[in-house]
């Protein structure tokens, strides 16, 4: 919160809530957001054939869930992650980028053969619980 600005100091020197600079309500943002969406194209971004491309969806979420609390502690809502694959970069990480690592399967989980799954699974489980509390 406090590299967004949006932590409890920036709230107490304003007037406003600081994180409200990186929000608008539904009606003034719909027609940015659909043209965004509709011109998605494929991730430019050269990787190598023998890597996936990096993914830092669960950065991305802790950013979301701290914005959340920032501006909308107490009240509802919502936050949409449109995520091509696995995050394979920071926070989250559920594979390596390194495509001779296979995802996961049941079985590996079962087998305890899975290298990122602990770590995973306790962020997205304290993630979830400061979103559920925000």
């Amino acid at each position: 919160q406090s590299l967004l600005g949006v932590d409890q100091r920036a709230y107490n020197e304003s007037k406003t809530n600081p994180g409200a600079r990186f929000l608008q309500r539904r009606e003034d943002c719909e027609y940015q957001v659909n043209s965004i969406l509709e011109d998605l194209c494929k991730d430019s971004w050269p990787h190598k054939n023998d890597q996936r491309p990096a993914r830092c969806s669960g950065a991305a979420l802790n950013v979301a869930v701290s914005l959340l609390e920032a501006t909308s502690r107490g009240h509802n809502g919502r936050i949409l992650l449109f995520s091509g694959g696995p995050p394979t970069v920071g926070p989250g990480m559920v594979v390596s980028q390194e495509k001779k690592d296979t995802i996961r399967s049941h079985a590996d989980i079962l087998k305890g053969k899975v290298p990122h799954y602990h770590d995973a699974l306790k962020y997205y489980a304290e993630l979830g619980e400061r979103a559920a509390a925000a």
